[in-house]
């Protein structure tokens, strides 16, 4: 059995359409190369304005983290060996299951919001020099995360786009919400 195919990643993602009017989440699980093994989505997600209200800047991290995320990777039948997220606010997914979970961006991509907490990123390059690096940050209280993820980021960044799942998610959701009549 060749590396790659111990390797298993969950991707999540969200759409947040029309400022929050309405938010679904989906999780890809992916193998060393890129292949499918679980996907999985929420239904649409509809705050109210008294929820917009009450929660404020809280609304976008509750919703993503309490009732996407982490229903999503507690229902996943595929073991992923860590979840990457495209939003830092996501990264709170850490503190309520037991995997690693990092942030990926593009080197040179701004974090999209800055932390006061310490953090940890890695580097990690591809080794055939045909994508441009990402950096992977963990959640602040999980410094030591990153390097649980080091081999398996590596190891399919060497063939393919790391940041690439995520497109695939999204595609998917806003294919889901054509279909469901949820244009946003």
């Amino acid at each position: 059995m060749a590396e790659s195919d111990k390797i298993a990643l969950a991707f999540f993602a969200f759409l947040n359409h029309q400022d929050a009017a309405h938010l679904r989440g989906g999780v890809l699980v992916t193998d060393g190369r890129g292949k499918p093994l679980e996907f999985r989505c929420t239904s649409p997600v509809r705050p109210t304005n008294l929820q917009r209200v009450l929660y404020g800047k809280a609304l976008i991290p509750h919703v993503t983290v309490e009732l996407m995320a982490l229903p999503l990777v507690k229902a996943l039948r595929e073991h992923p060996t860590a979840v990457l997220v495209g939003d830092l606010g996501v990264l709170e997914l850490r503190r309520k299951i037991e995997l690693p979970v990092i942030h990926l961006r593009r080197q040179g991509d701004s974090f999209g919001s800055v932390t006061d907490k310490a953090e940890k990123p890695m580097v990690v390059e591809s080794s055939s020099g045909r994508f441009q690096a990402v950096v992977a940050t963990p959640h602040w209280e999980y410094t030591s995360d990153v390097n649980s993820v080091r081999e398996s980021l590596s190891a399919v960044f060497a063939n393919s786009d790391v940041l690439e799942p995520f497109d695939r998610v999204m595609k998917a959701l806003l294919e889901i919400d054509q279909q469901k009549g949820f244009e946003g």
